[in-house]
């Protein structure tokens, strides 16, 4: 409620301030009438901020990416700001929110510059304080085309399904048309908010590389401590049935030494349990027998051991688990 009676109150303000002249149009409607919503035609009674003829000037504004951008004003015609159904366009949406807000600062795609002229007129109208602008470079595809479906573009939940670390995901966007000014690549979410300034931002449009992505998703799991590692590969190999308590408890140390073993050899968390799967060593296939390449040894009925490893005792009774040949 609170927002939507900002957005009234706003639209009523845009519709007084907005106008400068009541010069009558074609079908003899002033842009007062037009303005106000009071005259009804078979668009129905939608607000339009009429632009005047004061700002048929150059309009310039301080991009903190670009610099100074000019526009020329006698090419921004009068624009709705409320549709008929009373519901407000995406101008005074974004306007009413952010003085709602208090922002001063909009970073956003290139795509929106041609937004910024209508906004600013609005901000004036009401006699808000513009906000700066920093307008970044959109993402391109590897065949250097706006990022879409087509490039197998998918949402951040999904990359999450696929077993990408978020901060591995947030380090790889950073980088996307921002250089830190050194040669440092990986960060912490820590490193990154004090690195992280306006000025860093290049011009140039940024290419999303799956490849550089996946290459982040593997510094940032070697990273990761062994206890919270453990906690991260937990719900992959529970989906794929190969989850035991044990690893937690009685097995801690074994589980362990396979995890050490699986994150030099995998890029996301869901890598190792995918390929294992579709060597059809499904749980229910565990039973006694004898490991491959192992006369004698009894097979573990552990289907995650079965699956990732075979190994050996050391002199000192130790267990030193190593991947299976035939399965990496």
């Amino acid at each position: 409620m609170k927002r939507l009676l900002a957005v009234s109150v706003l639209a009523a303000a845009v519709a007084v301030a907005g106008v400068a002249t009541a010069q009558k149009d074609q079908r003899g409607v002033t842009k007062t009438e037009i303005v106000l919503g009071m005259h009804t035609d078979l668009s129905g009674p939608a607000a339009t901020y009429g632009v005047s003829s004061s700002n048929a000037v150059k309009m310039r504004f301080d991009d903190l990416v670009h610099g100074p951008i000019e526009f020329d004003g006698a090419n921004i015609e009068d624009f709705v700001i409320l549709r008929s159904d009373g519901h407000p366009t995406y101008h005074l949406s974004v306007v009413s929110d952010d003085v709602e807000m208090a922002i001063t600062h909009v970073v956003r795609g290139d795509d929106h510059i041609s937004n910024t002229p209508k906004q600013i007129l609005l901000y004036q109208a009401i006699g808000a304080r513009v906000p700066e602008f920093a307008h970044v470079p959109l993402i391109l595809g590897p065949d250097k085309k706006r990022l879409s479906k087509r490039h197998g573009a998918t949402s951040v939940i999904e990359y999450a399904r696929q077993g990408y670390l978020p901060e591995a995901m947030m380090n790889f966007l950073s980088l996307l048309g921002w250089s830190p000014g050194t040669d440092q690549e990986v960060f912490t979410r820590d490193e990154l908010v004090k690195a992280f300034a306006l000025e860093g931002i290049t011009g140039a449009d940024a290419v999303f590389n799956p490849e550089k992505l996946d290459w982040f998703n593997q510094q940032h799991i070697m990273r990761l401590a062994p206890d919270e590692l453990a906690v991260r590969v937990r719900p992959f190999f529970e989906e794929a049935g190969l989850w035991n308590d044990d690893y937690l408890s009685t097995r801690r140390a074994w589980f362990f030494a396979v995890l050490e073993l699986l994150r030099r050899r995998v890029r996301t968390l869901a890598a190792r349990v995918a390929r294992g799967q579709r060597r059809g060593d499904g749980p229910a296939a565990c039973g006694g027998g004898t490991a491959p390449g192992h006369p004698g040894q009894a097979r573990d009925p552990d289907p995650l051991a079965r699956r990732f490893i075979r190994g050996g005792r050391t002199a000192d009774g130790r267990f030193q688990p190593h991947l299976d040949p035939g399965r990496r």
